[in-house]
């Protein structure tokens, strides 16, 4: 596989897609001493009841991560939790500048020492078995420890991600839609918008759909597409994975333990 598809996969991945079918990206934590790990999805824990550790533990060797969500008491009958989340890309952006084939970095480039720290707020409300709604907002922060001399990651669903290497901040909101449709079969939609901070490329718009099959509480699996559409340093334009830039199939094989 070249870098490239390398970089994007594992950039993809820590994008943190929301996919889980139990978790679903919303305002719930998982169960006390639960497990969750998946192809594309995070390995979770639930540490206490309102506490849940997460990290891609294969990212790690390349983009050391981890996050800490916590559910605060609900109000309304909505439920509100808030996720935490400090990586490190210094490793995987050095070792994708390289010269030739696979390169989408300089060689010459110069990168620093980064960690990012993302904070996002959940605010779930469950009508029915049938839908829940999970509207988020969040802010990613970007601490350079000396000079950054790159070019932006001009890739669609990237770009919006790595912004803030360069800007220092990026923002994020939008809403998620989930529940059963018949049986074992379930589905999750969303919607994402981002702002950047840099003048070229300045915001995005994503969409997700999925649809998932629960064998039981230990499996489960996703399949579905994602549009990123947005203004990029390359022009505006509407993009749809898996089919662009390189394949990255929307899908996700899940496992539960406890």
């Amino acid at each position: 596989m070249r870098l490239a598809a390398v970089l994007i996969a594992v950039l993809f991945m820590s994008a943190r897609p929301e996919n889980g079918v139990w978790s679903m990206g919303s305002a719930m934590t998982l169960p006390e001493k639960r497990i969750e790990v998946g192809l594309f999805h995070p390995l979770q824990y639930g540490l206490t009841p309102d506490i849940e550790l997460s990290t891609y533990p294969l990212d790690n060797i390349l983009f050391p991560n981890i996050g800490l969500k916590k559910a605060w008491p609900p109000r309304s009958g909505f439920l509100f939790a808030t996720l935490h989340e400090i990586t490190c890309p210094t490793p995987l952006l050095r070792t994708a500048a390289r010269a030739g084939a696979g390169g989408i970095i300089p060689k010459e480039s110069e990168i620093p020492f980064m960690l990012t720290l993302s904070n996002q707020g959940f605010l779930t409300k469950k009508w029915n078995d049938r839908l829940a709604l999970t509207f988020k907002a969040g802010l990613k922060l970007a601490a350079r420890f000396g000079e950054l001399d790159m070019p932006t990651i001009d890739y669609p669903i990237l770009y919006q991600r790595t912004a803030a290497y360069h800007s220092g901040f990026g923002v994020n909101a939008g809403v998620d839609a989930a529940g059963a449709v018949r049986g074992r079969l379930g589905y999750h939609a969303d919607v994402d918008f981002f702002l950047t901070g840099l003048d070229e490329g300045g915001w995005a718009l994503e969409h997700k759909a999925l649809l998932i099959w629960e064998k039981s509480r230990r499996f489960s699996l996703c399949l579905g597409y994602k549009l990123s559409v947005g203004a990029y340093p390359f022009g505006n334009g509407l993009f749809i994975m898996p089919f662009y830039p390189i394949p990255v199939p929307i899908f996700d094989l899940q496992w539960g333990f406890f």
